[in-house]
């Protein structure tokens, strides 16, 4: 993971929007040829890239890479619900109908040049299956943190001393600098908490194609200074330090 994060840093891995619309690592495959790793687990939209880019898929089996897919099941109608799940969601059409018949099947692809899947919850035993995934290739990992390694993360570094904030209001955001999390709306609520509470600040941590425009955002709104991007942080006693 360390390795594959100072890619990250040095930009071999920075992320860039592909032709259909959705960001991947750019050099990816350059990479994997590298590493050589024995399991690739894979998220969305990163998954897209081994149906919609050409090779990417053929290359992964020539280096006998097994790809491992892990979602939330919830985010996924099953397949024969999918149209009327979307029309719900989506303004309709004919147009929109047959775009999503085209993405129900763009799923159902990708789903199964997964050699395994882990999701958070047991739903995904009665949606999944319905894209004729094989039952046995679904496994579920409940979303559950080691509490006994954060309490014990958390005894070793209590006497450490703390960064002396005085009457300064702190809020703290780790995650994804991804769309669907809406940092966004985090950033023009702090705008208006500032306002309100001129000693707060807001601190983010995280990295992801939104980074710059998140950056952006707090530029316009003039509080530039009272947001901290601190990028990705990985270490454990370095986030636990930050809480």
């Amino acid at each position: 993971i360390k390795q594959l994060q100072e890619k990250l840093d040095k930009k071999e891995l920075e992320e860039e929007k592909r032709w259909y619309g959705k960001h991947n690592f750019r050099n990816l495959i350059q990479v994997l040829k590298k590493e050589k790793p024995d399991i690739l687990v894979v998220i969305w939209p990163y998954v897209l890239g081994f149906v919609l880019l050409p090779g990417w898929y053929r290359t992964i089996k020539k280096l006998g890479i097994k790809l491992v897919y892990k979602d939330i099941p919830f985010n996924i109608p099953k397949y024969n619900k999918s149209l009327k799940f979307y029309r719900k969601h989506h303004n309709w059409g004919i147009s929109q109908k047959l775009y999503y018949l085209l993405v129900r099947e763009l799923i159902k692809k990708y789903l199964n040049k997964m050699d395994a899947h882990v999701y958070y919850t047991e739903e995904a035993y009665d949606i999944i299956p319905t894209y004729a995934v094989p039952r046995e290739k679904i496994h579920i990992i409940y979303n559950s943190p080691d509490t006994d390694r954060l309490f014990s993360i958390r005894e070793e570094i209590q006497n450490d001393t703390a960064e002396q904030t005085g009457n300064v209001k702190q809020i703290l955001h780790v995650g994804r600098l991804v769309a669907w999390k809406n940092v966004d709306l985090l950033i023009e609520a702090f705008d208006q908490v500032q306002k309100k509470i001129p000693q707060s600040r807001l601190i983010i941590i995280g990295t992801g194609p939104q980074k710059d425009k998140l950056q952006k955002l707090a530029k316009e709104k003039g509080i530039s200074d009272k947001v901290s991007f601190e990028g990705g942080i990985y270490d454990e006693k370095t986030l636990a330090r930050y809480f």
